[in-house]
C-alpha cells in the first residue's frame, strides 16, 4: 500500500534531475519525458512506461502522450488528467486512469510563466506553427503551449493499436474524428527540431484537443484544422 508514494518519490527526483540538464525556455519550467515517437510508433515498443494514476502527482500543466499497446490518447489540460481510449471503433472520454493503467508515451511540462496571445486570424493547424514559432521564446527549441476557441475542420485521431502518421493503412487499428465546427482545449508542444521523438518527422507541433464542454465526449490527438481568430492561446514567457 505503499508503493505510490514511493514511485512518485522517484519520479520527483527523476524530474528535478531532468530540469538540471535540460535548456529549458525560461528559469523555473519543467520538463519530464517518457519514451519518443520513434520508439513506440516506428519499433513498435509499446509498453507501459509510467503509470497513469501517478501523473497528477507531477503536477504538470500540459501533457501529451498515448496509452500501453497505443490503446489511446493521453491530454493534460491545465492540470486535468483526460483519457481517450478506443472502444469498438469509438471513442471513450474519461478522467480516471483504470487500475494499473500506463503511458507509453508522454510529455509532462510544468511550472511556466505564461503569456498570453489572441490569435489575430483564422489559422490552419499548419499556419498556427509558424505563428507560434515567431511569438515563442526560442522558434527551434521545444516548449509547450495551451489554447483555447473554436476550431472549424477538425482532424483528428485516438490510437488503437497504431498510428495513422506511421502506419496509415491501418484503418482498424486508429478511430478518425472529424467534425465541422467544436469548441476545444487545446495542449502541445512546438518542436520542430524534434523529429522521432516528440513530433512526427516534417511537422512542428504534437496537439492533442479535448471538447470544451461539462462533460467532454471528445479528446484526441489533433491532425488538421482551422482555429478561428480570438482564440486564446498561452505561451511561455520569452
Amino acid at each position: 500500500m505503499h508503493r505510490l508514494p514511493v514511485r512518485l518519490a522517484a519520479l520527483s527526483v527523476a524530474l528535478a534531475s531532468l530540469v538540471a540538464s535540460c535548456a529549458a525556455p525560461q528559469a523555473g519550467a519543467r520538463e519530464l519525458r517518457f519514451g519518443t515517437l520513434r520508439e513506440v510508433m516506428r519499433e513498435g515498443r509499446s509498453e507501459g512506461r509510467v503509470a497513469l494514476a501517478e501523473v497528477p502527482g507531477l503536477r504538470a500543466t500540459v501533457g501529451v502522450g498515448a496509452l500501453a499497446g497505443l490503446a489511446g490518447e493521453v491530454t493534460v489540460v491545465e492540470g486535468e488528467l483526460w483519457i481517450a481510449r478506443a472502444v469498438s471503433g469509438r471513442v471513450e472520454v474519461a478522467r480516471e486512469p483504470l487500475p494499473g493503467e500506463q503511458a507509453t508515451l508522454l510529455a509532462l511540462s510544468g511550472n511556466v510563466r505564461w503569456v498570453e496571445h489572441l490569435t489575430p486570424r483564422d489559422l490552419t493547424l499548419e499556419e498556427f506553427g509558424i505563428w507560434l514559432g515567431e511569438l515563442g521564446p526560442t522558434a527551434d527549441a521545444s516548449w509547450p503551449f495551451l489554447a483555447e476557441g473554436t476550431l472549424d475542420a477538425l482532424e483528428a485521431h485516438v490510437v488503437a493499436g497504431a498510428c495513422p502518421h506511421a502506419h496509415p493503412g491501418a484503418t482498424d487499428s486508429f478511430v478518425v474524428l472529424a467534425r465541422p465546427s467544436l469548441a476545444v482545449r487545446l495542449a502541445g508542444f512546438h518542436a520542430p527540431a524534434e523529429p522521432g521523438v516528440l513530433v512526427h518527422h516534417g511537422e512542428r507541433l504534437h496537439v492533442h484537443f479535448v471538447e470544451s464542454a461539462p462533460v467532454p465526449s471528445l479528446s484526441g490527438h489533433l491532425d488538421g484544422g482551422t482555429l478561428r481568430a480570438g482564440a486564446r492561446v498561452r505561451i511561455p514567457a520569452r
